[in-house]
């Protein structure tokens, strides 16, 4: 009888050590499976992170030219298939170099974030504003006929005749703009952007000369 008790006890503290270390290796493997779990979310976050930095402007957030080209050549595609159109429109903010010399880079920095901003709200959500560098901005814009290109053209240089509030001080910015339209001004992301590049610079060269002419005549 007493071996036989023995024997019973012996076998019953195996199977609670074996409960317990089973209990305690599920919990470890639990515990495992969470911790893995937080380590492949951080790394998710960290990714998503990284490719927003590397697809969007360090200071406004807008597309950078990375994906801005990346959309144009989307668009391009799409508008073949569908025989429509769409507007690159260039924009280099007039005297913006004055603006950072007399209020310095911060004044500057946050007129560029305003700007983008004010650009963003005056298009659809589907089009794309994109800062390429300094104060050269680029807009991607749907349209359905070409005539539309000058009405969306009117509306940004409209809202940027308000002027921009930034750290106390009133400034007044306005833009030169040169555009282009698929098909009817290329039909590859080169042709279009140089297009459009070159006729913004005409426009930026145009109005520096009218501005040297009006100072000889005033002085």
């Amino acid at each position: 009888m007493g071996n036989n008790l023995a024997t019973f006890l012996l076998i019953l503290s195996i199977l609670l050590i074996l409960k317990v270390w089973t209990l305690s290796r599920f919990f470890q493997i639990a515990t495992e499976r969470d911790e893995a779990q937080a380590t492949l979310k951080l790394l998710q976050i960290e990714i998503s992170l990284l490719q927003h930095r590397t697809l969007h402007d360090y200071l406004t957030g807008l597309p950078n030219r990375i994906l801005l080209e990346d959309r144009i050549r989307q668009a391009v595609v799409k508008a073949t298939r569908d025989h429509s159109h769409f507007l690159i429109l260039f924009l280099d903010l007039d005297g913006f170099k004055p603006v950072n010399d007399k209020y310095g880079h911060d004044v500057g920095d946050r007129l560029l974030i305003e700007v983008g901003h004010r650009i963003r709200s005056t298009i659809r959500e589907e089009d794309t504003i994109a800062r390429i560098g300094g104060d050269e901005f680029v807009l991607l814009a749907c349209i359905a006929t070409t005539s539309d290109a000058s009405v969306v053209i009117k509306k940004i240089t409209d809202a940027l005749k308000h002027p921009f509030h930034v750290k106390n001080h009133q400034i007044y910015m306005a833009a030169s703009t040169g555009k282009s339209i698929f098909p009817e001004d290329g039909n590859t992301l080169e042709q279009l952007l140089l297009t459009a590049d070159q006729a913004m610079y005409a426009v930026k060269n145009k109005n520096r000369t009218q501005q040297r002419s009006s100072a000889t005549k005033v002085g």
